[in-house]
């Protein structure tokens, strides 16, 4: 619950589903006002760009043929990033 002793209140959005389109949210404001004990109000969002990370990989399958027990075997392939926004690996398994 938020006090207000001024006439202003910082309200914040965040939606970390937005992609290039117009972003609503309707939101009730209840106080103890007894006149106006409830406030609606609609907040709207233009969202122009989203960056986004985009996984290449040089091979998608691989023949690995046939190896005695015992020996290692060695897979190469590179991964590369053409989004333009960080690339995370988190896991290999």
């Amino acid at each position: 619950m938020d006090t207000i002793s001024q006439n202003h209140q910082k309200l914040t959005l965040s939606e970390k589903s937005w992609h290039y389109s117009e972003i609503s949210k309707k939101f009730t404001i209840k106080s103890n006002d007894r006149e106006n004990p409830e406030k609606r109000i609609e907040a709207t969002i233009t969202v122009l760009r989203v960056s986004n990370p985009d996984i290449e990989l040089s091979e998608q399958t691989f023949d690995l043929g046939t190896i005695n027990w015992g020996n290692t075997l060695e897979i190469k392939f590179d991964i590369s990033n053409t989004g333009d926004a960080d690339l995370i690996i988190e896991e290999i398994v």
